[in-house]
């Protein structure tokens, strides 16, 4: 495993540190050879940060190298450093004393401070395995703390921090990529950290908050991790999941399909790379169960486990949730904001909640909403309701050489349909006024909406003109209006897609925290518009929606702004390479440190999910369809993309549309299509066996999957 020593290049230069083209062991040639003590690396060590961490200097990191590779020569438990910049996780290093001329271990003043490290806190959550509070107090000054609903999802705060004798003073600047201050105090003794101050509420508001500095290498190895094991036998396919929390507890959890899972709890305690794992109870019946892991980049493989339970190969995991970062950089002063405001305020999505619409399809014409929603009889008596509601997009600009908003009002006239409209909004003075629309389709799916060059550009996902309306709508398709005569109409034209551009459907698979993967659909679509939508398989789905640009032939910055109705602010910038889109810059706080490559679909598999007993569908069935590769007779199928969506009273033959990237599909390997159908979590409908396709032969069009109700 390479690491790095730090990013601080610059700060050996400046102590005049020369390395390039001298042996490291001429570096320092007081190097003390004896070990004061031993340490062993974990993930995220490098050389520079155990050196500041135990010597008290980033540049005596030369003295650990020297003291290591000479013990080396008499115990064979000590590997010799050939390179500084390269140690591994596992790795024993030799700790010489401390030289007499080295630095106090305090940071300068107003950077950091002694109480630098790791610090947890776990605790109950309503609806998580469990709440972990992770901060992380750099010795460059800066902070990060992510709080962890596990299995569930993160908040992460960024800032700086200080010390002064026992108090430590962190300032946050910033909450998942949006700008958000916050001042916590907290009091150091010995491994605790105690908050005296928590105005702004960032560990609950109370003092007497206590979180304790937790070694690395059970941060590294804290988090989730899962896999899929295959039907074998009469053993049915089964999701299992082990949760270590930093606090030294296990949870194991296997779920097999159409059975009960099974839970077991215990503890856990971390060397290096490896984890021991010690389960006792299963429910409440006591159990003994011992594993022995080891932590190999994203594989968690178990060395030491029961065959007789197992097998010979064991049990691999990937790791998909770790509990935060361990390193932290100290931001840059923000930049002032400018101080000259527009000519009218923007309009808001509150102030449009409140506004009144003219549809076509409304009862007198118009709608007025409150709180963003609208209710009316379609007839006087009538049971049937009208109803009206916004989206969360709001774009705000200049239309007829005048100030307006656009949004998304989605209105019912009691049936089936869902109607998607434009609506366009006058800006009086920060003040709406009665909005027209324009209607864009039904049951579609949005992925974009701005203002610009004085149109509306609207950009959705529609069906095929020969798809029923319970397909899931794949097709980019987009509009531009303008107003005119005091109505909104279609203007000019979106331009055809240039050669060369990225624009298009992109997909990705990933393991997922609970779940058996995590299928990612990003549509990069005309108008710089685009939405990401992440398909948890087995548990849900959820869409983000937000605008990219090319910067250059070979760059794309993404950033998404809304999911599922919140406000969000991730960025991406991306490396255009052939067919694939690889992700230089975006928050590994949030997508882990693993990277994100997305592979761009162009084709698809077609076709429909049936089944043979006359029986109805409930309103409020999901089906699920998945395209895998099976491939690997040895290993479990892996998932390359899904589609999952509510059938809303429709009955089978339910219709599927898969896309996928030809240059993922190898001629040689096995590919199948398999089909779910579920209400609230109970499984109604599966097919065990999965139906080929792509390969040898077998059609990606008009794809027949039958499914069968699960065994009693």
């Amino acid at each position: 495993m390479t690491k790095f020593i730090l990013s601080a290049l610059a700060v050996l230069t400046l102590v005049g540190l020369v390395i390039a083209g001298a042996p490291l062991a001429q570096a320092n040639t007081t190097a003390q050879a004896a070990c004061v003590e031993t340490y062993t690396v974990a993930a995220g060590d490098t050389l520079g940060n155990i050196a500041q961490r135990y010597l008290g200097d980033i540049a005596a990191y030369t003295q650990i190298v020297a003291a290591t590779n000479e013990a080396a020569k008499t115990d064979t438990s000590f590997k010799t450093i050939a390179d500084a910049n390269i140690i591994e996780v596992g790795q024993k290093l030799c700790i010489p004393a401390k030289s007499a001329n080295a630095p106090a271990t305090s940071a300068p003043a107003n950077r950091g401070g002694a109480a630098a490290g790791l610090y947890t806190n776990t605790g109950p959550a309503a609806d998580a395995s469990a709440l972990i509070y992770l901060l992380t107090l750099d010795p460059n000054g800066g902070a990060v703390m992510t709080q962890s609903y596990v299995s569930k999802g993160s908040f992460v705060s960024k800032g700086s921090w200080t010390q002064s004798g026992n108090a430590v003073t962190v300032n946050f600047v910033e909450q998942d990529g949006k700008a958000s201050t916050a001042k916590v105090v907290l009091n150091a003794d010995a491994d605790k950290l105690t908050t005296t101050q928590d105005d702004a509420k960032i560990f609950n508001g109370t003092t007497g908050f206590v979180l304790t500095k937790t070694a690395t290498d059970v941060v590294a190895l804290s988090g989730v991790y899962n896999t899929t094991l295959a039907a074998a036998g009469d053993k049915p396919e089964t999701f299992v999941a082990f949760t270590l929390t930093p606090d030294g507890k296990a949870l194991f959890i296997q779920n097999p399909t159409g059975k009960d899972s099974i839970v077991e709890t215990g503890t856990w305690t971390a060397s290096g790379a490896n984890a021991t794992v010690n389960l006792t109870k299963r429910g409440d019946t006591d159990i003994q169960e011992n594993f022995v892991f080891a932590l190999q980049g994203e594989n968690f493989t178990a060395t030491t486990f029961d065959q007789a339970m197992w097998g010979a190969n064991g049990l691999t995991l990937k790791r998909v949730e770790g509990i935060g970062a361990t390193t932290a950089t100290a931001p840059a002063a923000p930049t002032p904001a400018p101080t000259s405001a527009p000519a009218a305020p923007a309009l808001t999505l509150a102030q449009l909640g409140n506004a009144t619409y003219a549809v076509q399809d409304a009862p007198n014409g118009s709608i007025t909403l409150k709180g963003g929603k609208a209710e009316a009889e379609l007839a006087p008596g009538s049971a049937s309701k009208y109803t009206a509601q916004l989206s969360d997009m709001l774009a705000n600009g200049t239309l007829d050489n005048k100030p307006y908003a656009a949004a998304i009002l989605i209105t019912s006239g009691g049936g089936s349909g869902t109607f998607y409209n434009v609506a366009a909004v006058p800006n009086n003075n920060g003040t709406p006024g009665t909005g027209i629309t324009f209607f864009i389709g039904d049951r579609i799916t949005v992925t974009g909406l701005k203002i610009e060059n004085g149109a509306v550009q609207v950009s959705y996902l529609d069906r095929k003109p020969d798809e029923p309306m319970a397909a899931t709508p794949t097709v980019a398709m987009s509009k531009v209006l303008v107003i005119d005569n005091g109505k909104l109409a279609e203007g000019a034209t979106i331009q055809p897609v240039p050669a060369g551009s990225p624009e298009g459907m992109y997909i990705a698979t990933r393991p997922a925290a609970d779940a058996s993967a995590l299928l990612w659909q990003v549509f990069l679509g005309p108008n710089g518009n685009a939405s990401w939508l992440s398909n948890y398989v087995g548990k849900g789905t959820s869409n983000a929606t937000g605008n990219w640009e090319q910067t250059s032939e070979t760059t794309v910055e993404l950033t998404l702004i809304h999911r599922d109705g919140e406000n969000i602010g991730e960025k991406f910038t991306f490396e255009a390479q052939g067919n694939t889109l690889t992700a230089t810059k975006y928050d590994q706080s949030l997508y882990g440190d693993s990277g994100i490559v997305l592979y761009k679909a162009d084709a698809q598999v077609t076709g429909t999910v049936t089944y043979l007993p006359k029986i109805a569908l409930p309103d409020d069935a999901v089906v699920e369809v998945y395209l895998l590769d099976a491939s690997k007779a040895d290993a479990p199928a892996e998932y390359i993309s899904g589609v999952s969506y509510r059938t809303n009273g429709d009955q089978v033959p339910l219709p599927f549309t898969l896309p996928y990237a030809s240059s993922q599909i190898n001629a040689g390997g096995t590919y199948l299509v398999q089909a779910v159908i579920s209400q609230n979590g109970r499984l109604l409908f599966k097919n065990s066996n999965g139906v080929a396709v792509i390969t040898h032969g077998a059609p990606t069009s008009n794809v027949q999957v039958t499914v069968e109700q699960p065994a009693p």
